[in-house]
């Protein structure tokens, strides 16, 4: 008598479903941190492997954020709505995603005579910067 009659073999969906589920958890817990791997240096990573770094740039004390860039893009805007108050001419600004014009905004907001818009499809937009009709 065979010892296999009351085993159930799975089907090519189950199997699938299975094998995703495995996938989820391993890279949950790689995104998460837990799990079984060691934290090695960079040098110490085998070839191809790229480690993410998730940040909050709100959270006190982290260093590892983007405020360097976002500074640098204040500092580009500032320089900018400087130069379409001084003239008056409307400027467009290189293709940025949403968090960055956002930044771009709130930067334009200080100063009351200018205004500012998004233009464009897509992911990556356009902000234009110019001065407020009377």
């Amino acid at each position: 008598m065979n010892n296999r009659t009351n085993e159930r073999r799975l089907g090519w969906k189950e199997f699938l479903l299975s094998l995703f589920m495995i996938v989820v958890v391993w890279a949950t817990g790689d995104l998460l941190g837990i799990g079984s791997r060691s934290t090695g240096t960079p040098e110490s990573e085998p070839a191809g492997v790229v480690r993410v770094l998730f940040t909050n740039p709100r959270a006190q004390g982290n260093s590892t954020n983007t405020g360097g860039l976002d500074e640098e893009l204040v500092a580009l805007t500032r320089e900018v709505t400087q130069q379409v108050s001084n003239t008056g001419k409307t400027k467009r600004l290189h293709p940025m995603n949403a968090y960055e014009r956002r930044l771009v905004h709130i930067t334009v907001r200080e100063r009351p005579e200018l205004d500012s818009r998004s233009e464009g499809n897509g992911y990556l937009k356009r902000v234009r910067i110019f001065t407020k009709t009377k």
